[in-house]
């Protein structure tokens, strides 16, 4: 949300550089092809649970080396500055996978955001309290059968399947990160803004451009955004 200033602003020193990239959600990619050509321009998504201190300060949560990476170049040709970038995360143990479908990477980790970020934001819980919930399965398959369903009218294809995808929702929130608040918790908490158009409302978006209605998604997205106002308006009391 942020990320149109800071380009303008990072402009002057851009000129000939890569970037990477492994924003949530989606939008962020279009953005940086306006500074970037498309040949320097890597994407991708990250299991890696963090919390954001301060300004150029992280903390990592969970056990070193369990986070996982995935990426693919916008071209989908991988050049040797990409594999030198793979070959340094691999020594930060950031477990870097190279992939050569661009758009079924990205959205591989809209998905899982869209269901983990989102309810555990809505209801403020860790990833492990989601996943104990008894019906957390049902819900988990609600979303990623709706955003699927949206992809395939996009012609998207995802790099995992829905069972797939069910599995990674469940291994990250019981085993990698449990008591993890996704970030997305982490912004409402502070009272800036919440990431969710750009993920839950990003698959409603698509789906009209399909004629296809995400009624689920759709729904919590307006839900997440009345438990952010909720929140900002009790603190302004």
């Amino acid at each position: 949300m942020q990320l149109d200033d800071m380009l303008k602003r990072c402009e002057h020193f851009l000129k000939d550089q890569y970037t990477m990239t492994a924003m949530n959600g989606m939008g962020h990619v279009k953005k940086l092809l306006k500074y970037f050509p498309k040949e320097k321009v890597v994407a991708g998504t990250a299991l890696v649970a963090t919390i954001l201190t301060k300004p150029g300060e992280v903390e990592f949560v969970g056990e070193r080396g369990m986070g996982t990476t995935n990426w693919a170049n916008y071209t989908e040709k991988p050049d040797e500055k990409t594999q030198a970038l793979m070959a340094e995360l691999k020594k930060a143990n950031f477990n870097p996978s190279l992939k050569d479908d661009f758009m079924g990477t990205l959205m591989a980790k809209v998905v899982f955001n869209s269901v983990v970020n989102t309810l555990c934001t809505m209801f403020e819980i860790t990833m492990g309290e989601y996943a104990a919930f008894d019906k957390a399965d049902e819900l988990s398959r609600q979303l990623i059968d709706e955003a699927y369903d949206v992809c395939e009218r996009a012609g998207v294809q995802l790099v995992n399947t829905r069972a797939e995808e069910l599995e990674s929702v469940n291994y990250v929130s019981k085993v990698g990160c449990p008591h993890h608040y996704p970030s997305m918790y982490q912004d409402m908490s502070h009272n800036r803004p919440v990431e969710v158009d750009y993920i839950n409302g990003y698959f409603v978006k698509l789906g009209r451009q399909y004629n296809y209605e995400a009624k689920t998604h759709n729904f919590v997205t307006n839900l997440v955004h009345l438990a952010e106002t909720t929140r900002q308006n009790r603190s302004a009391k």
